[in-house]
């Protein structure tokens, strides 16, 4: 039995709403205003959250951002029931990250279904969180291990035989040490993104949009500070057009990061990976081409944490979780994620995402 908590101050409603909740299977705890409902969080932890905006001591607003601000529930589904319908308040309640925004007076039918959507939403993510835990324990130490071979492999060489080497061999050995350990911070890296799934929230702690300026110098500092497309640079092309977007910087860097990684290590030396950026109404459109082994359209179709297409042929390092953040990261945004691919031709990943105006 799923568990609704209700926050409403108007009592004949509260109860006409648990009433009717109740008779629909659900279990049902309520609150009079945001102050008790934060008390009682303390201790009980629904599967949705309900609650009116305008309430006395602590209104939804607020209520809303606390409860984003603490660790065992800011995942918990969200929706706003008030009677206030004007667009500003519309527009204040999304902003702030809100799954859902129900007016009074509502059809039953309108609320019972906007709950069992944020419910099932809910499911799916829970579902892909297991199912990203299970694949972690599984490739952990495959990914971990590949790295380690060589690191400790060639320090036992440099530890035991230093005196017969001459300085190339040395020199070799510590770059391949070197290149070791910059692979295992990378991978370590990856599985942070994942697990740490706060990182790919849209909105920070405070509530406000982020914001974050995209320009020619930042793409080419991300290229130049990553190992794998740093030997590329003079291949890549990169064509934007100013603009501010709703997205933490340091996602948008790992988004750039992740699918300019893509572009290189499936193309061929040399050929060219194109980077495209222009504002389309109130979106930024960022598009990266590369000539490359391409994909089909099932591959494009099953995108999805740890897996990597065509890796028994291929054999190209990674585990698969760069394209997995990327979407979810565009989605968390508001954005639009959309991949055009010809095998053996080239890869077209496009994304779309909101600017700071829109």
């Amino acid at each position: 039995m799923k568990k609704i908590f209700l926050v409403e101050d108007e009592q004949d409603l509260r109860d006409n709403i648990e009433t009717l909740l109740q008779l629909r299977g659900f279990k049902v705890t309520s609150a009079g205003d945001g102050l008790e409902a934060l008390k009682k969080l303390e201790t009980y932890l629904p599967d949705l959250i309900i609650s009116d905006i305008m309430m006395p001591y602590l209104d939804g607003y607020e209520l809303f951002k606390r409860v984003k601000q603490n660790n065992k529930t800011k995942f918990i589904p969200f929706l706003f029931l008030t009677a206030k319908s004007d667009l500003s308040s519309i527009r204040q309640g999304m902003s702030l990250g809100v799954d859902d925004y129900i007016t009074k007076p509502f059809v039953s039918e309108e609320l019972i279904n906007a709950i069992n959507i944020r419910l099932q939403k809910s499911e799916i993510i829970n579902d892909q969180i297991d199912e990203i835990k299970k694949s972690i324990s599984a490739y952990v130490p495959h990914e971990l291990r590949t790295p380690l071979v060589a690191i400790l492999g060639y320090s036992q060489i440099l530890l035991s035989d230093i005196d017969s080497l001459d300085k190339e061999e040395i020199k070799q050995m510590a770059e391949r040490i070197n290149y070791g350990g910059k692979r295992l911070y990378n991978r370590i890296e990856k599985f942070i993104q994942l697990t740490d799934l706060e990182i790919i929230n849209t909105y920070p702690d405070d509530g406000s949009q982020p914001c974050c300026d995209v320009n020619e110098e930042e793409v080419k500092s991300v290229i130049i500070e990553n190992l794998i497309t740093r030997d590329r640079l003079g291949n890549i092309d990169i064509e934007l057009e100013p603009a501010q977007i709703r997205m933490q910087e340091r996602i948008f860097k790992i988004i750039i990061k992740e699918l300019l990684e893509n572009a290189v290590k499936f193309s061929e030396p040399y050929t060219p990976v194109t980077v495209k950026g222009k504002l389309e109404k109130n979106y930024f459109v960022l598009e990266i081409l590369d000539r490359g082994i391409g994909m089909e359209k099932q591959e494009i179709a099953s995108i999805g944490a740890f897996k990597q297409f065509n890796r028994q042929t291929l054999q190209k390092e990674g585990n698969g979780l760069g394209l997995f953040f990327v979407t979810k990261s565009v989605e968390n945004a508001g954005g639009i994620f959309n991949i055009d691919s010809v095998k053996n031709k080239f890869t077209s990943v496009k994304i779309h995402l909101p600017t700071l105006k829109s």
